[in-house]
């Protein structure tokens, strides 16, 4: 269970954070006015975060393989590149809309 703190708090306790974290692995989410602005993770669970993100990719790839394998490359190289287009697409406008909320 991750704990919730401030970003002043933060600011001032960082090396007892990280000491924290280091003995114990428990998530730090650091707030402002109650919203989350960041979260503190061990080296490790952030090793394990990343592969499960590549893992993730190398899935949808193979389910887009999957899908179309009656498909020839070239047809197949249009579809993953659409699927990509509109990952970043999204992500940008998340981007956008995130920082026009001043996050």
């Amino acid at each position: 269970m991750a704990r919730k703190i401030s970003t002043e708090r933060a600011l001032t306790d960082l090396s007892d954070l990280l000491r924290d974290l280091d003995c114990n692995g428990e998530p730090v989410i650091i707030a402002e006015n109650g919203d989350p602005r960041a979260v503190l993770i061990s080296p490790s669970d952030f090793q394990d975060l990343r592969r499960l993100q590549k893992e993730r990719a190398w899935e949808v790839v193979e389910e887009i393989r999957a899908r179309n394998a009656h498909e020839d490359p070239d047809e197949i190289y249009r579809i993953v590149t659409e699927e990509v287009e509109a990952v970043r697409q999204k992500r940008y406008e998340q981007r956008k809309a995130d920082a026009a909320r001043g996050r």
